[in-house]
C-alpha cells in the first residue's frame, strides 16, 4: 500500500482531500522516467461499480496521481457500506450516488496507479465470488475501464496491472445453501436469487416415507416455469423408511441402487449443472400424506452475474 503523508494541497479532489502530497519528480509528469500513466483532465472523476453479497463491507479506492509540476499525490476514498442484494451499485458523483467517494478532479494531472480493496478498518473481507468491482475514470458521459475483477481479503485489483475478468470467469464462491423444510407431503424447491448464477455441486436431503407406501425420489430443475431436467433414483424408497440422499457430480454408469432399507444413497447429478437467476432446483418425488423431506442442503458455486 502506498505511503501516506500529511495533506499539503487544498481540496484537490472536489469533495475530498488528498491524503498525500509532495515528493516532486524533476521535469514534471512528462518526464520519461514516470513510466505508464493516463492523462487526466479537470472535470474527470474516479468511477467505481460494485456487485456484492457480503454483509458489512466498505471499499477503499487508492489513486496515485502526478500534478503538472511533478508533485505526487496519493488519494484514499471510501464508499459507504455496500448493499448485499448482488445488484449493481455505481459510486459516481455525477450520478448523485458518490456515497462518500470523492467527486470531480479539479486540475490536470497524470494517473499512474489505482487500486480497489476492502477498507481494512471495516469488517473482514471476503473470498472470490462475493464482491465484484469495475473501476476507472469517468470522462464526461463515458467510462474508461481500468480493471474489473473480484476482490478478496488478500487480493486488490490494481491499475496498471489489473485484470479484465467478467463476473463469471474463473472460480466462484463455494458455499452451503440451506433450504427450509417443506410441509409434510410436499416437495422442497430453491430459486437462484437475482444477480446470481449457481453451479449445483451436490444436494442432500432426508426422506421419511412415514405414510407406509413406497415412493419415487428424484431431483428436478426448471427455468422458473418449464421443467428442464429430472434425475430419478432407479428404484423406489420402501415404505416406512428414513433415507439420507446425496445427489452429486458422480458417474452413474452401471450404478445399481436399491432403497429397501434405512441408510444412505448416493446418486448422480449432471457434471455441469449451472442455473442463472430465477431458475429453480428442487425435489421431484411422489411423497404425500405424512411423508417428509428434511435436512436439505445444497453445495453451490456462486457468481455475481
Amino acid at each position: 500500500m502506498p505511503t501516506t503523508y500529511s495533506p499539503q494541497v487544498p481540496n484537490w479532489f472536489g469533495q475530498g482531500t488528498p491524503s498525500s502530497a509532495g515528493n516532486k519528480r524533476s521535469g514534471g509528469y512528462g518526464s520519461a522516467d514516470m513510466g505508464i500513466g493516463i492523462p487526466v483532465r479537470q472535470g474527470d472523476r474516479i468511477f467505481l461499480q460494485t456487485k456484492n453479497s457480503l454483509a458489512s463491507q466498505v471499499l477503499q479506492v487508492i489513486g496515485r496521481f502526478v500534478k503538472t509540476d511533478g508533485t505526487l499525490l496519493t488519494v484514499k476514498l471510501n464508499t459507504k457500506a455496500l448493499g448485499t442484494t448482488r445488484a449493481v451499485q455505481s459510486w459516481d458523483a455525477s450520478a448523485g450516488n458518490n456515497g462518500g467517494l470523492s467527486g470531480y478532479i479539479t486540475e490536470d494531472c497524470l494517473l499512474i496507479g489505482m487500486s480497489v480493496s476492502y477498507d481494512p478498518t471495516s469488517a473482514a473481507g471476503g473470498v472470490r465470488g462475493q464482491t465484484y468491482v469495475q473501476f476507472g475514470l469517468g470522462v464526461g458521459n463515458d467510462f474508461i475501464l481500468l480493471g474489473q475483477d473480484y476482490i478478496t481479503a488478500f487480493y486488490a485489483p490494481a491499475y496498471p496491472n489489473a485484470r479484465q475478468l467478467v463476473d463469471t470467469e474463473q472460480n466462484g464462491f463455494i458455499k452451503t445453501f440451506s433450504v427450509s423444510n417443506p410441509s409434510a407431503g410436499a416437495d422442497w424447491s430453491a430459486t437462484v436469487p437475482t444477480g446470481a448464477k449457481w453451479r449445483i455441486r451436490s444436494v442432500r436431503m432426508i426422506v421419511n416415507t412415514a405414510s407406509a407406501t413406497a415412493r419415487t425420489i428424484g431431483i428436478t430443475w426448471t427455468d422458473g416455469t418449464n421443467t428442464l431436467g429430472t434425475i430419478t433414483v432407479s428404484t423406489q424408497q420402501g415404505a416406512s423408511l428414513i433415507v439420507n440422499y446425496l445427489f452429486a457430480n458422480i458417474n452413474n454408469a452401471g450404478l445399481n441402487v436399491t432403497v429397501t432399507s434405512a441408510g444412505s444413497v448416493v446418486f448422480g447429478l449432471p457434471a455441469d449443472l449451472i442455473l442463472p437467476a430465477g431458475f429453480t432446483i428442487g425435489a421431484s418425488t411422489s411423497i404425500s400424506g405424512t411423508d417428509t423431506e428434511t435436512g436439505i442442503f445444497l453445495e453451490i458455486e456462486e457468481w455475481l452475474e
